[in-house]
């Protein structure tokens, strides 16, 4: 629902006839973000945004886009050294995430057909809000740990293919990315300390652009 509301909202901005001329040689859209990481902090991030490109040269393009999502960091608990009694359930902090990047994408066709293979590199910037969370210790103290996450980014890369329908494009992209982070944690009730070190992340990303 959220996608379909993002999608005609740029299509409602597009028709606008004062917007027709800058839009030319550009590409607006939705995309949704499927990332896999080792754990640290999550298992999977999973979020959608919306995306524009522009283009800048033959074959050439600059792009930016805003995504946001929900994720769970894996058992806070555990990044701080407490120990949880063995038959407790895990527990984890859902945090959110906006994620602001920018790119130079590369492309070219693939024969006589309407797919484009591309190549891309760019940067990122993440804005995180991890929530306290709390739980049981093995020792019947508890947990109540706060994070306070400052800087995170991120370059990025990937490869993708694109197929042409008409005046719009689907995509899919292959990306990985390392996530520099400023990510610390503290449990209020011990005054045990921890910290998220920087970590890698990659997945795959589905777009549906329309071209002007």
């Amino acid at each position: 629902m959220k996608l379909t509301f993002l999608f005609a909202v740029l299509l409602s901005v597009s028709t606008h006839s004062f917007a027709q001329s800058w839009l030319t040689n550009t590409e607006l859209g939705i995309r949704y973000v499927a990332e896999a990481a080792n754990g640290v902090p999550s298992n999977d991030v999973l979020g959608y945004g919306i995306f524009a490109k522009k283009g800048i040269g033959e074959g050439l393009k600059l792009g930016f886009a805003a995504d946001i999502s929900e994720y769970d960091v894996e058992e806070p608990a555990k990044i701080l050294g407490l120990v949880t009694p063995a038959d407790a359930e895990a527990v984890d902090a859902v945090t959110d995430g906006t994620f602001l990047s920018a790119w130079i994408e590369s492309s070219r066709p693939v024969g006589a057909s309407k797919v484009e293979f591309r190549s891309l590199a760019g940067l990122g910037f993440a804005l995180l809000d991890q929530p306290d969370v709390r739980g049981e210790t093995a020792d019947g103290r508890g947990f109540d740990i706060n994070g306070d996450i400052g800087a995170d980014y991120y370059p990025f890369a990937g490869i993708g293919f694109a197929r042409q329908l008409g005046n719009y494009q689907i995509g899919l992209d292959y990306l990985i990315s390392y996530h520099f982070t400023d990510w610390k944690m503290t449990d209020r009730i011990s005054g045990e300390t921890g910290k998220v070190d920087d970590y890698g992340v990659q997945g795959f990303r589905f777009s549906l652009g329309r071209q002007f």
